[in-house]
């Protein structure tokens, strides 16, 4: 599934986390209720042109009870990640 998730990154909602980095969230078919999919992430800037790394840190089956989501529901697009790590900068998250 992380493949997947990864070449669609760029039309998601991502999530900031208390550990400056970011997640998405799968809601796939075979979890059993209760389960989500979570892919924890970094993006940096690189010093190639119009390039950026993006650092798969994490991605497993959670528990939705425990969902990260619930402790901050800041969204940024993935598109903008990937603007501000061009310009050597970071997102930063909502007031």
């Amino acid at each position: 599934m992380l493949p997947d998730v990864v070449r669609s990154l760029d039309g998601r909602k991502c999530f900031f986390t208390d550990r400056n980095n970011y997640f998405v969230v799968e809601l796939p078919e075979p979890f059993p209720a209760g389960f989500e999919y979570w892919i924890f992430f970094d993006v940096r800037g690189v010093a190639e042109p119009d390039a950026v790394l993006l650092f798969i840190q994490s991605a497993y089956a959670g528990d939705t009870r425990k969902s990260p989501r619930s402790r901050r529901g800041e969204k940024v697009r993935f598109k903008m990640l990937v603007s501000k790590a061009l310009e050597g900068r970071r997102a930063k998250r909502p007031p």
